[in-house]
């Protein structure tokens, strides 16, 4: 389930809340300027999960009603 940023100049993103526990979901920062920002009440922490240039990456695990951070290179700040 890949979700990819790009074409903007950054802002706020969101993803909808996972279909099945354990789902993962990889999210590619692939074009576009400025930072944006993966932040939500589905977010497990809360975290703020920051991609500021092309090639930020995260993993994201669904588990417990949350998605959590398990991987990549997006800056996470809780």
């Amino acid at each position: 389930f890949p979700v990819t940023i790009g074409g903007g100049t950054g802002g706020d993103i969101t993803i909808p809340t996972g279909t099945i526990a354990n789902q993962l979901k990889y999210v590619t920062y692939i074009s576009g300027s400025g930072t944006y920002k993966l932040t939500g009440n589905n977010i497990a922490g809360p975290a703020n999960v920051f991609y500021d240039k092309i090639g930020s990456t995260s993993t994201l695990l669904y588990t417990n009603n949350k998605w959590f951070v398990v991987g990549g290179t997006a800056n996470v700040i809780y």
